[in-house]
């Protein structure tokens, strides 16, 4: 159904040059999936590409923070988080169960997920 407005476009543009509705018909839904067809391969190779490449992004990614870690460039997150003990992640989760705290976060997982 939502094909049939897709091309509908395309289908009244052939008729005005002269083809007829039937050609023009079949002409637009063979355009149309070989338009998705195309799109399919590019995003499927893509895909492709990056899962091929995913340990050589970790290993960037790593020696970024690693690197950032050791400059003493990243003074804030980076270094915070990494002083960060996993007993004050739950001192903040415990706040949220007193009554007058309003919390506006969303998806708090799970406190015996942390160490």
């Amino acid at each position: 159904l939502l094909l049939t407005f897709a091309i509908a476009p395309v289908v009244s543009a052939l008729k005005r040059i002269g083809i007829p509705r039937l050609p023009a018909v079949i002409a637009s839904v063979l355009g149309a999936f070989a338009a998705l067809a195309l799109f399919s391969f590019v995003v499927a190779s893509q895909v492709s590409d990056l899962a091929q490449n995913i340990p050589v992004y970790q290993i960037n990614s790593l020696t970024k923070i690693r690197a950032l870690k050791e400059s003493g460039l990243g003074g804030g997150i980076i270094s915070r988080s990494s002083r960060m003990k996993a007993s004050e992640i739950r001192e903040l989760l415990k706040l949220l169960d007193q009554p007058d705290i309003i919390s506006f976060a969303g998806g708090i997982p799970d406190p015996s997920l942390f160490p």
